[in-house]
């Protein structure tokens, strides 16, 4: 039986009298925000809040403030509908924490100066076509998103866009063929690579495409670990990506991102590519 160590203590007080960075985490579909608990501590431990958000009828079930559980739905709306629901939460939340920073539990700790975002599969999508409309998100970054369901509107912020290792057309159709219906896999695939390319054209140069050897779409949860046999050191390599580019676009520590993915201490498994999915010479 496998299972998950980690260093989280249960209703824990807020620190008083200081802010911190805030990062808003949208789950990937059907993956209850708890199963990025790995990925979340490693953030928290680094100096920052992170918010995730339970998308109910999504999650295996919500919990709501009164005390009602609403369970995983059976059927669902069309993907695109999902992100526009998701991009209403996460606004939602955005327009709260000036509200909660005056609660006297939370005492001014978010740092509304500094939010980024976080997305895997249909989450990425949503923070991404977010971060296009809403000037409060300083950087995003994708987790496998789902690039086929992302608006043309490109955020004027860096994005890390982070691919598990079939990232290019061939190995992505590869990945999620499905025999029955080959036609949608294409589609599907064409469209993902088809929108990879038009933001990796369009995103500003601080922007970064990268792909992790090993991973899979669930490397980015802590479902993955927990299902699959996925290395340790694909979960390091997403982990320190994810923090030092946070450290540069979102604590504002210049230079700190490009040091690390261009020195001797960047791992081995870590490979930058262009917006084909292939790797840059």
């Amino acid at each position: 039986m496998k299972e998950v160590v980690i260093s989280v203590k249960e209703n824990a007080k807020p620190i008083q009298n200081a802010s911190f960075p805030v990062v808003l985490l949208s789950p990937g579909f059907g993956i209850d925000r708890d199963l990025y608990i790995e990925n979340i501590t490693a953030i928290v431990q680094k100096g920052y809040i992170v918010i995730t958000l339970s998308v109910p009828y999504d999650s295996f079930y919500t919990v709501f403030p009164n005390g009602k559980v609403v369970l995983q739905a059976e059927r669902f709306p069309d993907d695109r509908s999902q992100i526009v629901t998701r991009m209403q939460d996460v606004h939602l939340v955005l327009d709260h924490l000036e509200k909660w920073n005056q609660e006297e539990f939370f005492n001014g700790i978010f740092d509304t100066n500094k939010i980024g975002v976080i997305g895997h599969s249909l989450g990425g999508a949503t923070v991404f076509n977010l971060a296009a409309i809403d000037k409060r998100i300083r950087c995003a970054i994708l987790f496998d998103a789902s690039l086929h369901l992302i608006d043309d509107k490109i955020p004027n912020i860096p994005i890390l866009n982070i691919r598990q290792e079939a990232a290019s057309f061939k190995e992505y159709l590869h990945a999620i063929m499905d025999e029955e219906d080959c036609a949608t896999s294409e589609s599907i695939a064409k469209c993902y690579i088809e929108k990879q390319m038009n933001m990796y054209e369009h995103i500003p140069a601080s922007s970064s495409f990268m792909k992790v050897i090993g991973a899979n779409h669930l490397s980015f949860s802590t479902i993955g670990n927990l299902i699959s046999d996925v290395s340790p050191d694909v979960t390091k390599t997403i982990q320190e990506l994810t923090t030092v580019f946070l450290k540069e676009f979102l604590k504002e520590e210049q230079g700190t991102y490009s040091e690390w993915i261009n020195g001797k201490n960047r791992p081995s498994n870590l490979v930058e590519i262009n917006g084909s999915g292939l790797p840059v010479n």
